[in-house]
């Protein structure tokens, strides 16, 4: 919808393609949409299963891409909708059955890469972490929901956790420098060094789909590259 002074307008219809699969999918029972409203990610089932991310373009809403996350859960877009965090409280993390655990995506291009996975330290089966998740203003920093925690407070008392984003190592997919541990994003991938920054023209690159390689090495390209 669009609102226009007091006025609100359907603007478009998001359905699942082919509609003979669209029965039991209930796309949308999950869902949110990026603070610039150009991007909207909804949870469907069945055999259209998946978090599936529409976005608005020139021709209307189309959809960009299915996720398929080790284990379903409610997620969450950064402010910059460049990462996003799926809190897997059901997720079974070294056989703790229930135990938790936040997956990290990171949006390059058109995509959505896997990243880190968050689990605590003092992860116990039926904690539930990622039962709840959300990103502070800078996607920097991520509030974690444990609602059953047991501790001092007693059983299933609780204890929302506060966790700085892990950046990611070299190799792995990237949409900007902030998410790399090394600091450099070349090429869409964490590199080992600024690489040139990433210019088509200096004979060098970082991701394998350009060297031949591995990703995250700055590699000399050959003539023939």
């Amino acid at each position: 919808f669009d609102r226009t002074g007091t006025t609100w307008r359907l603007t478009a219809v998001l359905a699942l393609e082919p509609p003979a699969l669209q029965t039991n999918a209930t796309l949308g029972r999950g869902l949110t949409i990026s603070r610039d409203g150009t991007m909207i990610l909804a949870q469907s089932y069945g055999t259209l299963g998946g978090i599936r991310t529409y976005v608005l373009g020139a021709s209307g809403w189309t959809e960009e891409s299915v996720l398929s996350p080790p284990t379903p859960g409610g997620f969450v877009l950064s402010p910059d909708h460049l990462r996003l965090a799926i809190g897997a409280g059901g997720a079974t993390v070294g056989g703790r059955t229930n135990a938790g655990a936040v997956y990290l995506y990171s949006h390059v291009g058109t995509s959505w890469s896997l990243g880190p996975t968050v689990t605590p330290p003092d992860s116990t089966a039926g904690d539930g972490f990622g039962g709840g998740v959300s990103f502070d203003d800078g996607g920097t920093t991520i509030a974690i929901g444990v609602s059953s925690d047991d501790h001092a407070g007693g059983i299933d008392a609780g204890s929302p956790r506060i966790v700085s984003v892990p950046l990611a190592p070299e190799g792995d997919a990237c949409s900007d420098a902030t998410a790399c541990a090394s600091g450099f994003c070349v090429d869409g991938v964490c590199c080992t060094s600024a690489c040139g920054g990433g210019s088509t023209t200096d004979c060098q690159a970082c991701s394998a789909a350009l060297t031949g390689g591995a990703s995250g090495a700055c590699v000399a390209l050959s003539a023939t590259a």
